[in-house]
């Protein structure tokens, strides 16, 4: 058997060759190191123009309207009998207990100043609930020492109900719940309003939302296009001739390999 030794300028043109592929490989390799090396400069985000108070939109006063007066009513009604009772506890156990006189009055004393305040704090409380309806929003105010304002867009309000406890029947009070999207709990929980005026509000704003909410359009493809298509190729047109005959769709997926099958071996033998 003959061996074919290669001549000196065939040996030098591989030895170069080979000697240019280790460069390239080599600086590829340099390349990439240097590319980890180099730490990436992270964007920074811009805040835009500091805009000062002068520059802020206009300040617009909210005229707030208070809800029915009867609702303080029915406030001390609930809360008057409730602090009647830990009184007459407070004296019971007094009684029982027999301290010195001078320390049963102040007990009885403290314990009558306290009752007296929180039932007065809870009614001027129960006076503060105000709200608005504004073009674009709702929104509520309440707090004696701590106001709290609150304003729900109509475009974030999911849905509204309202609830009657029996108090608020006996003077034809409901509270009314708003919840906003993605929240469990209501956003704007308002009592003390008149039953009536209460539905028609409801309705207000659940049409105020469903007026301002965004458009969404929807691609729909009906049944009929569906159904009228064309196949394309002729596994399909045999999978639709065998549905038309109320076949085992088993046996169609075995058809349609098996066309598939015919059609590759075809190929091959091409």
């Amino acid at each position: 058997m003959e061996t074919k030794i290669p001549n000196a300028p065939e040996s030098a043109n591989m030895s170069a060759q080979a000697e240019s592929n280790n460069d390239t490989t080599a600086q590829i390799d340099i390349a990439e190191a240097n590319h980890v090396s180099e730490p990436v400069a992270a964007e920074i985000y811009d805040h835009g123009h500091l805009q000062a108070s002068g520059e802020w939109s206009q300040l617009a006063e909210l005229q707030l309207t208070p809800v029915d007066s009867q609702y303080a009513k029915s406030v001390l009604l609930t809360t008057a009998p409730i602090a009647l009772l830990v009184l007459v506890i407070i004296g019971a156990i007094l009684v029982a207990a027999q301290p010195p006189l001078i320390m049963a009055m102040i007990i009885a004393s403290c314990a009558f100043i306290l009752a007296l305040l929180v039932t007065t704090a809870i009614y001027k409380q129960a006076k503060t609930y105000c709200y608005g309806v504004f073009n674009k929003e709702f929104v509520m105010r309440e707090g004696l020492f701590w106001i709290s304002t609150t304003a729900l867009p109509y475009t974030r309000l999911q849905h509204a109900n309202i609830s009657q406890g029996p108090i608020e029947r006996k003077f034809n009070l409901v509270t009314l719940k708003c919840f906003s999207a993605g929240s469990g709990s209501a956003e704007i929980d308002l009592p003390g309003l008149n039953a009536q005026e209460a539905e028609h509000l409801r309705q207000h704003i659940l049409h105020c939302a469903t007026a301002q909410a965004p458009a969404t359009e929807e691609a729909y493809i009906s049944p009929a296009s569906i159904c009228t298509s064309e196949p394309n190729t002729t596994a399909d047109k045999a999978t639709d001739n065998l549905l038309e005959d109320d076949l085992d769709p088993l046996q169609v997926i075995e058809i349609d390999h098996s066309e598939t099958k015919r059609t590759d071996t075809s190929k091959e033998g091409k």
